[in-house]
């Protein structure tokens, strides 16, 4: 479970990913005023660092938002930046089971 302290807010996302090799991929459901689908592309993990584009749709808007973060174990922490919203931290644990 993601949690993002964005500038709306606060941020909850459960995101699911496949890594095969560096190259990481996976989809993502944010949970905000209503739940958004988002997907995962351009992800990479190397030397503990996971970076990736979470493409977000709202009401048929796309938006683009870069992450990146530290991953310890199960737990990460890092920043998503928005372009012209600015960055914003997050942290994110492994989910039982997952």
């Amino acid at each position: 479970m993601f949690t993002m302290n964005a500038p709306q807010g606060v941020v909850n996302m459960t995101v699911v990913f496949a890594q095969h090799g560096a190259e990481v991929t996976g989809s993502a459901e944010l949970e905000f005023d209503f739940p958004m689908a988002a997907e995962i592309s351009d992800g990479l993990f190397e030397d503990g660092t996971l970076s990736f584009l979470l493409h977000v749709g709202v009401e048929d808007q796309w938006f683009t938002v870069e992450m990146e973060a530290e991953v310890d174990g199960d737990e990460m922490t890092g920043e998503a930046y928005l372009p012209e919203m600015g960055a914003s931290s997050f942290t994110a644990k492994r989910s039982e089971g997952g």
